[in-house]
This record gives structure tokens, C-alpha cells and sequence, in this order.
């Protein structure tokens, strides 16, 4: 069986550096000014981003997280020049650390943190569509609606704007199919639906959202399937009948952090279009998908997300979508 050193510790890596959050040192890092660290870059038509970090690159996102998260409960305190970098290095930059802190503003229901950004961004009059989408955002008020045993939360602005509560920066170190697969999922109250299985094939699904903005993940393992063969599964036919030539397929090395993925081959795929049936709907998918040569077994994890036109982050949606794009690179085979 392949080790897999580095994503093992991942979760135990980023508890172990909250601490250093917690000392008030910035942790803004020099991927901000270059990702010339990083192992690869990609290009894509869909006008997004994506590079391979190296370990340097994923340790300062690290730092980063755990820092956001112990400034979200309470337990530093942000200076004025320590926010000041983190807007004018991180918001709208293409790095990987300015999608996360991005997410981070549109997660955190801390007051003290809303108050804070907003009193910013209002004091250096910053107009952008972010900005704007927080100020809606942060007014937004909380309908609660009671499903079944589950608990839905939808923030409502003057009954003209929604945003449904996805949680993209809260996440934790899974394991699925028996241990044989891993990923960093992000804490939501998923639902999980089943999906028919049939030969070598095994499939579940999550699901997690409402009607301005939902989002699934399917799990898949593919067994028995030899290596030349791989690229049956991938329903080129399918994809490009929903975004055209917008959908890509990229094969990409195993270096940076995906040297320690445990897989022999890894594929990445995405594409970004218009909802056929109903033009006020923009769709994104993203799939990633690894082999292990070994066992003749390939795993296949895709993420799909919408966004309506009156979904408060609709104008953001394609930094979203990049977000879910480098999501694919957090994945791996024990």
C-alpha cells in the first residue's frame, strides 16, 4: 500500500499551527507576490486559475485557515495592518490563499468579525462586486425552516436576495470506500442520497443547498478496470453536451503535493455554462479522478454547483467555482 505522509497529517498539521495563529504573527506569506513555488500551472478556458502548491504553498494556506478560524472564534485579534494586507494581498488575487480568505468573509457569522470588515471597507470606500455582495450579505437575515429532522438555514435580504448557507472554508479529512479513498470535505449538513450501483461500479452522493445555490458531491470507485481503459468512464459525451467545448480534461503529474496522492495517474476535469432550460442559472463541475495501478481500481470524485441570478454571490460565482476547482487537488488513495 502507498504512504500517504502528507495528507495523513493534514488536519493534524492544521490544528497544530492554530497555535501560531494565535500569535498575532501575519500570516501573510509570498505566494501572494509570485507562485512561481508552485509545481504547475494550468490554464483553462473558463478563465480560471489552478497550480499545483508544493508543501511551502499548502503550509502557509494552513497557517492561514487556522488563523481565520481562531480570528472567527474570538481568539486573536486582527490589527489594522494585518487587515489592511489581507485585503490589498489576498481579495481578487489569483492564489490560492485569496480564494480561501474570500470564503472565510463569506462564512463567518461573527459579528465582530462582520462589523470589523464592513467598518473597513467603508472607511476606504472599496466598491467592488465583493464588497457589495458582503454588505448584502452580512444584512441578510436568517429564515430557519425545519425539514424532516434536518435544520435549514437561509439568509434573506428584502425578500430580493438569497444565499443558502454553504458552508466552503470549514472542513475535515474524510476517508471513504473502506479507507481506500480520501478527501477534505467541507462541514455542511449534507444530505446523502444513494445512487444505483451496478458491476464494478459503487456510488453515493451528497447534496447540500436550496433554490438560489445547491451543491452535490458523487463519490465513485471503479473497479477492475485496466489502465487503458480509463478514459471510458469519464462521459466525455455527456459533459460536452452540457458545457460544449467548455468542458476540459486535463492529465496532470504527480508533483507538488499530488507526488503523495498515492495515485499512478491522476485526471482533473471542469467546465462552467449556462443553464440550457432556465438562462438565469450558471452551472460549474469539477471532477478529479485517480487510479492506483496496483489494484486496477480508479476513484472518481465530481463536485456540481449552480448559482441563480438572485443569489446574493451570483457575481461571484466564478471565484467560487475556482475554489472548487483547486478542491480537486485535495484528494487521495491510502
Amino acid at each position: 500500500m502507498k504512504t500517504n505522509i502528507f495528507y495523513i497529517g493534514l488536519i493534524s498539521l492544521l490544528f497544530s499551527i492554530a497555535f501560531l495563529g494565535s500569535c498575532a504573527s501575519s500570516p501573510v506569506s509570498s505566494e501572494n507576490q509570485t507562485t512561481t513555488m508552485a509545481a504547475t500551472t494550468l490554464t483553462s478556458p473558463n478563465n480560471l486559475f489552478l497550480y499545483i502548491p508544493d508543501e511551502e504553498i499548502m503550509t502557509d494556506y494552513l497557517h492561514l485557515h487556522s488563523y481565520l478560524m481562531a480570528w472567527d472564534n474570538d481568539e486573536v485579534a486582527i490589527s489594522d495592518e494585518n487587515l489592511s494586507a489581507f485585503f490589498n494581498y489576498y481579495v481578487g488575487k489569483d492564489t490560492l490563499q485569496g480564494l480561501l480568505f474570500e470564503s472565510f468573509l463569506r462564512y463567518t457569522k461573527n459579528k465582530n468579525v462582520q462589523n470589523r470588515v464592513l467598518e473597513y471597507i467603508y472607511e476606504n470606500e472599496i466598491e467592488t462586486n465583493f464588497t457589495n455582495s458582503l454588505k448584502i450579505l452580512y444584512a441578510a437575515v436568517p429564515v430557519i425552516n425545519q425539514s424532516g429532522e434536518r435544520t435549514e438555514i437561509q439568509y434573506n435580504y428584502n425578500n430580493s436576495l438569497f444565499d443558502e448557507n454553504i458552508n466552503l472554508f470549514s472542513f475535515n479529512e474524510v476517508l471513504l470506500f473502506n479507507g481506500e479513498l480520501g478527501m477534505l470535505l467541507f462541514d455542511n449538513d449534507w444530505s446523502v442520497f444513494s445512487v444505483p450501483s451496478s458491476g464494478n461500479m459503487e456510488m453515493f452522493g451528497l447534496m447540500y443547498g436550496g433554490g438560489t445555490n445547491y451543491m452535490t458531491i458523487i463519490f465513485t470507485k471503479h473497479s477492475n478496470l485496466n489502465e487503458r481503459n480509463i478514459e471510458t468512464v469519464f462521459r466525455q459525451e455527456y459533459y460536452s453536451n452540457m458545457f460544449g467545448n467548455n468542458w476540459v480534461i486535463d492529465e496532470i503529474s504527480p508533483v507538488g503535493i499530488m507526488s503523495r496522492s498515492g495515485a499512478d495517474k491522476i485526471y482533473i476535469a471542469h467546465g462552467l455554462g449556462t443553464e440550457r432550460l432556465v438562462r438565469t442559472i450558471e452551472n460549474g463541475a469539477f471532477n478529479v479522478y485517480l487510479y492506483n495501478r496496483s489494484n486496477r481500481t480508479l476513484y472518481e470524485i465530481n463536485y456540481f454547483m449552480n448559482f441563480s441570478h438572485v443569489n446574493i454571490h451570483y457575481s461571484e460565482r466564478q471565484r467560487i467555482f475556482n475554489l472548487l476547482f483547486f478542491q480537486l487537488l485535495f484528494a487521495f488513495l491510502q
